[in-house]
């Protein structure tokens, strides 16, 4: 099973533009070492042990497209949403079974090229995900 140790490894991989390792071990640490790779794209980590802090190593990361952080074993909150206000071309998120509250979706209302977003067992109410949509669009939210 990956772990964060084990993460550090792929921080040479400088060509990598995607990865997938859901439900395994890896935590914020892992997170701070993808970042380090300039091409990562897409990434698949459904499952894991994330928290606001390791969203904070996302943040630089601009040729993200699509994240998929959602049913952390760890604690995501309105602050880790935060972290990603900046990456202007994601166009997927996933952050199921956060800790996310309308607060936490006005982060994410800078992301013009945002698509898919789901957020299913978050406290995010219709009013603020109304206001989302209307900021975004062409945004499709599952709830």
């Amino acid at each position: 099973m990956p772990t964060d140790a084990g993460a550090q490894h792929l921080s040479n991989l400088k060509n990598l533009e995607n990865i997938h390792l859901s439900n395994s071990s890896i935590g914020d640490a892992a997170l701070e070492a993808l970042a380090k790779l300039p091409k990562l794209s897409r990434m698949s980590l459904q499952k894991n042990a994330f928290t606001d802090g390791g969203l904070a190593h996302l943040t630089d990361m601009q040729q993200l497209r699509s994240s998929w952080i959602g049913m952390s074993k760890g604690k995501i909150t309105d602050a880790g949403v935060a972290h990603l206000a900046g990456l202007e071309d994601l166009e997927a998120l996933d952050l199921q079974h956060s800790q996310i509250t309308d607060a936490g979706l006005e982060h994410l209302k800078g992301l013009k090229n945002l698509r898919k977003l789901y957020l299913s067992s978050s406290p995010v109410t219709e009013a603020g995900l109304a206001s989302l949509r209307e900021a975004l669009p062409n945004l499709n939210v599952r709830k």
